[in-house]
């Protein structure tokens, strides 16, 4: 894959010269050349102009206005939409757990997480828990076209059933309808998009009146935690849009009740299940030894990296949250077809951030995972793309059509024969910016963020 450079556009992806302060990027017209789309024959060209999409067609043909741009040789890679995941954590590493709470979130964390996770082909990221603190400048550098981050649909901290006394960093209780009531309402002025429930089943019934009227007053979404059969039987009830994991027990099925009421749903059901977070994990306790890939530590500086490769195997040793997902991965593929065949969509989220689940490639190991459960190529697509963009309602990304935005994967193996391999990324544009190329970050590096974020604050 080459960069061509025409008409005198600056070499460089980001422009050095840049305030200190400040992350800046080529926005100019783009077209991305000789790649192969899923549903096209022979070579293609896609057209960028304005960060969207402006003119698909054949290599060679298109339009007399973008003669004169930057151009990028796709050398005969596949072009996908940039993918969305549906369920991350941006403020956590997924080693080092004890280590991580003295690191600064803003400058040590971030820098790390983001950039893993745009690099790796994420365009969008739906967050699953972020604290309150957090929501401003998430919301702030999720609008800025130059910062390498993907595109960030915002939550907050979870709200709890049944823990009324509970106010923690991510999880905060409420004490009655009336709380509750208020902690919706302030989540939705400080820009939240989603609000993640946790324990349904023990909201009581007069806070499952309130969550029903909030939904529809601020129109916002719940994504609720469906941990266990009352609490998915909890969030049916509330008419929940998404409903977060599998069921995490070793039960080998869902029961004919809950099967029934998603198949006589009348508006869509999506889930977002990590099934490829568990399986990772089944691997990892399967392991005589917790080997951590090189790859996986892309941006870790190199002190913290040796901190998290010597804590890993305690903390996963000690970790319930994964011993409850080693011991229902055995009954993960029964369930997730039947969730399947009674008409639930399913989207792909990783729990990136969560213990041994790396942003680097956790994208990829939940669609391998759709794949050995024996999801096609395409439906394992669409379930990175155009079905968790139909869950969030936007209709400008999940596609590679004209007016979207112009946010490309070029992946450079076959999907059938290769399969979902993060190595085989060899560009990330994100409107119309091109953050990955050659397999190489163009990006910003980690103190060029820490300092726009800082200046982002002290605005």
């Amino acid at each position: 894959m080459r960069i061509a450079i025409l008409a005198g556009a600056a070499l460089a992806v980001f422009i050095a010269g840049a305030p200190a302060h400040a992350v800046e990027c080529d926005q100019s017209p783009l077209v991305i050349d000789n790649v192969r789309l899923l549903d096209a024959d022979g070579r293609q060209s896609i057209a960028i102009a304005g960060g969207r999409i402006a003119w698909i067609g054949e290599s060679g043909a298109e339009p007399a206005a973008f003669a004169d741009v930057r151009r990028l040789d796709g050398d005969g890679a596949t072009a996908l939409p940039g993918l969305i995941d549906s369920h991350v954590h941006f403020d956590a590493l997924p080693a080092a757990k004890d280590r991580q709470r003295t690191l600064n979130v803003e400058s040590e964390i971030y820098p790390i997480t983001l950039r893993q996770t745009l690099a790796s082909g994420v365009t969008t990221a739906r967050v699953h828990l972020s604290a309150l603190d957090d929501m401003a400048l998430l919301k702030t550098i999720a609008d800025d076209p130059c910062f390498p981050a993907p595109r960030i649909i915002l939550s907050g901290p979870g709200l709890r059933g049944g823990a009324p006394t509970l106010d923690a960093r991510l999880m905060r209780g409420v004490a009655n309808a009336s709380d509750l009531s208020a902690k919706i309402d302030d989540l939705a002025e400080r820009g939240a998009d989603w609000i993640a429930l946790h324990a349904p089943s023990a909201f009581n019934e007069e806070e499952r009146l309130v969550l029903r009227e909030a939904s529809q007053k601020n129109d916002i979404k719940f994504m609720i935690d469906g941990d266990n059969f009352a609490d998915f039987s909890a969030a049916l009830d509330l008419n929940a849009t998404s409903i977060e994991y599998l069921n995490r027990t070793d039960a080998s099925g869902y029961p004919d009740e809950i099967l029934t009421a998603i198949s006589a749903r009348d508006t869509p059901l999506f889930i977002s299940a990590p099934i490829g977070y568990y399986g990772r994990s089944a691997a990892y306790s399967e392991a005589d030894e917790k080997v951590l890939d090189q790859q996986l530590f892309d941006f870790v500086p190199e002190a913290l990296e040796t901190e998290m490769r010597e804590t890993f195997s305690d903390a996963f040793a000690q970790d319930q949250y994964i011993e409850r997902a080693i011991t229902a991965f055995p009954t993960m593929a029964t369930k997730f077809q039947q969730l399947r065949s009674a008409g639930a969509q399913m989207v792909v989220g990783s729990d990136s951030g969560s213990l041994g689940q790396f942003h680097h490639d956790a994208i990829w190991t939940e669609m391998s995972a759709w794949r050995s459960f024996g999801v096609s190529s395409a439906d394992t697509i669409a379930g990175a793309t155009s079905a968790p963009a139909k869950m969030l309602e936007r209709n400008d990304i999940g596609s590679l059509d004209v007016g979207a935005r112009s946010d490309i994967v070029l992946f450079a193996s076959d999907l059938e024969d290769i399969g979902f391999d993060r190595e085989s990324v060899n560009a990330v544009i994100k409107g119309g910016v091109i953050f990955v190329a050659d397999g190489e970050w163009r990006g910003p590096d980690a103190a060029s963020m820490a300092a726009h974020i800082e200046a982002l604050n002290e605005q």
